[in-house]
């Protein structure tokens, strides 16, 4: 059933890290649209790591140019981005990226060896350059309907914050009533509530939205939440929280 609109609160849906790789059929993300579709939110945050972009941590030998246009992986991962981007654009919704860890190998990458910085501008081979999607750099945050999104809470040396007290502190901190984040992918509580003067503010992690496997979680194989999570948000306070697991968007949706 669709979400009745109210001019007292706004409808976000959160997508966490997609992981997007070469071969990816993206159902999980056409179920999202889908979703996205019945419910019309306000806005769309997709809250980054959309694209795995593997290759450009992988490859053995950056510097050069003809040995990064011999490998199909890295052209391969570019054409999955642009459609994934094509599949956020699909129902025209207001939509931000705050580009994650992933997003910024290139960005690594080019910074090694900037003769490859006209091959692989990011942003327009990506489809990102020719859309409408708003996006946030890595390490940095927006504000939404008074809620804060960012791939990953930041400490004031520029580095991800992993531990709980960091992020109360960094929640604390925020001028917002919630701060919504990815990255981690464990979800052992749908969020928890930091004491602010006397009122709640929220720090939510979304999980992802990919089937991880051994190689690339390690011993943390299991042990991470799939789905969308969608926020009503309020003009006070925390946002209502719903999840939608990665089976029932699938069932439900796909």
């Amino acid at each position: 059933m669709a979400y009745k609109k109210t001019n007292q609160s706004k409808l976000h849906l959160v997508i966490p890290d997609v992981h997007a790789e070469p071969g990816d059929d993206l159902d999980r993300l056409s179920a999202a649209m889908n979703l996205a579709c019945d419910h019309q939110p306000d806005h769309v945050i997709q809250i980054g790591d959309l694209g795995d972009f593997g290759a450009f941590s992988t490859h053995e030998e950056p510097g050069s140019l003809t040995d990064i246009e011999a490998n199909e992986d890295h052209w391969a991962d570019f054409e999955v981005m642009e459609r994934a981007v094509g599949e956020l654009e699909i129902y025209g919704l207001p939509t931000t990226i705050t580009l994650g860890n992933h997003e910024d190998r290139v960005n690594r990458y080019i910074d090694k060896n900037p003769r490859c910085k006209k091959a692989y501008n990011f942003m327009a081979n990506s489809g990102l350059k020719d859309s409408h999607i708003k996006t946030v750099p890595y390490g940095r945050h927006t504000i939404i309907d008074g809620i804060l999104y960012t791939h990953v809470p930041m400490n004031k040396m520029g580095r991800p914050i992993g531990s709980v007290a960091g992020i109360k502190r960094f929640t604390l901190g925020a001028k917002a009533n919630a701060v919504v984040y990815g990255h981690t992918h464990k979800f052992d509580a749908p969020h928890f509530d930091v004491e602010a003067d006397h009122s709640l503010k929220s720090a939510i992690n979304v999980g992802c939205l990919f089937e991880g496997h051994g190689a690339y979680m390690n011993k943390a194989a299991v042990c991470y939440w799939r789905g969308v999570t969608l926020l009503r948000v309020y003009k006070k306070g925390p946002p209502d929280i719903e999840t939608i697991s990665m089976n029932r968007l699938l069932s439900e949706w796909g």
